[in-house]
C-alpha cells in the first residue's frame, strides 16, 4: 500500500488513479498450462511501474509525453514470487 492515497473519500492507489486518465499500451499475451506470458508494447517507456499480484498485473509508464496504464486481472491466480519481466526500450515482457 506504499502507493495508497484518499481520494474523494476512497483510497485510490497511483496506478488506479493513471488508468482514469491514462491511455492504453497495446498488450499481447499467450498461455501454457502452466505460464502465462504477456507483453506490454510501449516505445521509450519512462517511469516504469510494475505490480504483480496473485490475481492481477498492473503496469504504467510515460512514453512521448503521455500516461499509459492497464491493470488485467486473471480468472486464476498466480504465483507472483515465481514470476519474472524485463522491460526493454520497446516492451515489457512478463512470465507470469
Amino acid at each position: 500500500r506504499a502507493y495508497t492515497a484518499r481520494e474523494n473519500g476512497r483510497e485510490t492507489n497511483k496506478a488506479q488513479k493513471a488508468s482514469m486518465t491514462a491511455k492504453h499500451p497495446s498488450v499481447k499475451w499467450a498461455e501454457r498450462e502452466d505460464k502465462v506470458y504477456m507483453t506490454f508494447e510501449l516505445a521509450d517507456a519512462k517511469d516504469v511501474e510494475i505490480a504483480i499480484e496473485k490475481d492481477k498485473i498492473t503496469f504504467s509508464a510515460t512514453s512521448g509525453g503521455e500516461q499509459y496504464a492497464e491493470t488485467i486481472a486473471f480468472y486464476k491466480e498466480i504465483s507472483s514470487e515465481k514470476s519474472t519481466y524485463a522491460v526493454t526500450a520497446r516492451q515489457g515482457f512478463f512470465v507470469l
